[in-house]
């Protein structure tokens, strides 16, 4: 086999010849399986360390993550006001302190939450899509505020970082 860098790059097929795609197509893998595969496949001949950092990141996605939530003041991302924003790689999601009621916060969280979803599974890149994140969002708290039933011990919750944010009234979110 030749180097092709499109087709068959060094650095994946330096290692006898397979290339992780053709496993991981052949045993269907997922996104984030596929990534792990990808990253420790060629972290001896490509980004070393790094890539075996990023296979990580693609394993605590797989064994599941728990986001910290916090309430900030002032957020700013990418230079304008912000009410939330999350970061995937830092696991965080941070509120600005300027949404004065838990109904705003949660519909906060439930945004970046989908943001996030949508990122680590690759179909949208950070900042892509608002409007579209913004309706899922929107029409997920509507469906749990609604229906009380679905809700968890009482709260919205989206993920395992409920019960993270706690607002002047007493009462947990997201």
């Amino acid at each position: 086999m030749t180097n092709d860098p499109l087709h068959y790059p060094a650095h994946y097929t330096a290692r006898g010849g397979i290339e992780p795609l053709d496993f991981i197509v052949s045993n269907g893998l997922d996104f984030l399986e596929g990534n792990v595969v990808k990253y420790v496949y060629r972290y001896k001949s490509k980004n070393g360390l790094q890539d075996l950092q990023k296979a990580r990141v693609y394993l605590d996605r797989i064994m599941g993550i728990d986001f910290a939530t916090s309430i900030v003041n002032d957020l700013h991302c990418d230079g304008e006001d912000a009410d939330a924003e999350i970061d995937v790689n830092e696991c965080t999601i941070r509120v600005d302190d300027s949404l004065s009621n838990p109904q705003s916060v949660r519909l906060a969280l439930w945004h970046e939450i989908i943001h996030g979803m949508l990122q680590l599974t690759g179909f949208v890149r950070e900042g892509e899509n608002e409007v579209l994140v913004q309706c899922i969002a929107l029409g997920v708290y509507q469906v749990l505020r609604d229906n009380p039933n679905l809700r968890a011990a009482g709260t919205c919750e989206p993920c395992r970082c409920a019960g993270a944010v706690e607002f002047e009234n007493g009462e947990k979110g997201p």
